[in-house]
């Protein structure tokens, strides 16, 4: 039996990746995983991880050389972009020294280390300098055959020194992309692996020319974390059981308000109060469901009244199945969903409900300037509306059965979503790639 030690950041991303390590197992192989932050949360209930052996990271940290240098170069990378919002090269250039960040970016020295292509430079002794010895050392004892990880691109990441020990130790190597927007709003892959696994051919794109992965390098799987979209064991539970558990009427319509993190909006409050106050003045019987982000709950604690529910009152990350199986329901039976920039709009576009984004000058930088976003609007699978009477608009377009582009979200979720179709699972399309590069 072979075995593959599979490095992540956190249990708490375990809906990203977990069904590909199933599947890894299926397919006769030994999974270990050890986590490099949160080893603690896999104690918790809702991430304990009880199928798979889970070892101990050997390191807690790099030097401060270390990431200055790995973040300095992901600055350079995000200032030579003209694609990208500059929130997030101001968001990234907030984590360096302070007379580093001045440096990087004063329009005249920055512009100086452009020139002199110092992103390259450092990525050239970035290359050179050897992996942690504890790591490697770590990867000699478990003896893998291939190892595997993500999202190797996140802040202070050191499941990408697991990527930079194999390939010392001339052991396959793999990278997860994580998310919709892991390659084009996160840091760079400071390693190469063998196989860059990414959702779509837009993604890979983006691999190439801002993470420099080769192309032969690069495998379009479709996207692990919304599969569970695509997959018939995740489509039960009934919509009266579910209004019954939130406290509704089983005849009740409702329009569901999905929350995003706290760094794309953290208080959106106003816009919940505004939604239903007009949801109260212009339509009949029609309630506003708030689904808050699990990790930023705290601005709708105190907006819940008679027309309005918050549920799940204190924010869930479906893990588990009957979680996922009411998630799914909430989404295809609201009216419509409505959202700022959150990956639950793409959950509600895989499953047909129509969706709407609120653009507002307000978090104009996350929405209309991100890339991942204008990739959203630019494929018609959602309704943009920048006022409330507009968002009034298509919820009455709705109400008269003249919903809008069905046939839009079914192209977007064949272009980013599930690129060889609804019946290949990303998962197994991964796992069955690791299995024979194993193999030989």
């Amino acid at each position: 039996m072979s075995k593959v030690l599979f490095c992540g950041r956190s249990p708490y991303h375990q809906p990203y990746w977990r069904n590909i390590l199933i599947a890894l197992e299926k397919l006769n192989h030994e999974v270990i995983i050890t986590y490099t932050q949160g080893q603690e949360d896999n104690e918790k209930e809702e991430y304990q991880e009880n199928r798979f052996k889970v070892v101990r990271f050997p390191i807690r940290n790099l030097s401060r050389l270390d990431h200055v240098v790995r973040d300095t170069q992901t600055v350079l990378n995000y200032r030579a972009r003209e694609d990208q919002s500059a929130y997030y090269f101001e968001r990234w250039a907030a984590r360096l020294p302070r007379l580093v960040w001045r440096i990087v970016v004063n329009r005249h020295t920055g512009s100086l280390l452009a020139a002199l292509r110092a992103e390259k430079v450092i990525q050239f002794f970035i290359e050179k300098k050897p992996a942690n010895k504890d790591v490697k050392s770590f990867i000699e004892e478990i003896g893998p055959d291939f190892v595997l990880a993500s999202p190797a691109n996140h802040p202070g990441s050191l499941d990408i020194e697991c990527v930079k020990a194999a390939r010392e130790l001339n052991i396959a190597s793999g990278i997860l992309a994580l998310s919709w927007d892991n390659l084009t709003t996160k840091g760079l892959f400071h390693a190469v692996p063998d196989m860059l696994f990414v959702w779509n051919s837009v993604h890979k794109k983006e691999a190439e020319r801002i993470h420099n992965i080769p192309s032969e390098n690069i495998e379009i799987s479709g996207a692990p974390f919304f599969e569970k979209w695509l997959r018939p064991e995740f489509m039960e539970g009934e919509k009266e059981d579910l209004l019954e558990k939130m406290g509704l009427k089983k005849d009740v319509r409702y329009v569901l308000y999905v929350g995003s993190t706290k760094r794309i909006a953290k208080d959106e409050s106003w816009l919940v109060k505004d939604i239903d106050e007009i949801l109260r003045r212009e339509f009949q019987n029609v309630y506003l469901v708030v689904r808050p982000h699990p990790a930023n709950v705290e601005p709708f604690k105190k907006i819940a009244s008679e027309r309005v529910v918050v549920w799940p009152k204190k924010g869930v990350l479906a893990t588990k199945k009957e979680d996922v199986d009411d998630y799914r329901v909430i989404l295809m039976n609201a009216m419509a969903v409505v959202g700022i920039n959150t990956s639950a709009m793409v959950d509600a576009v895989i499953l047909g409900t129509p969706t709407v984004a609120f653009l507002t000058e307000k978090y104009r930088r996350t929405q209309v300037e991100a890339v991942h976003f204008k990739y959203m609007m630019e494929s018609h699978a959602i309704g943009l509306v920048d006022h409330i009477e507009g968002l009034i608009k298509l919820l009455r377009n709705i109400e008269l059965n003249k919903a809008w582009g069905e046939e839009d979200r079914e192209n977007f979720v064949k272009k980013f979503i599930a690129p060889y179709g609804r019946d290949c699972m990303p998962s197994e399309y991964i796992s069955k790639k690791i299995d024979s590069c194993v193999a030989h």
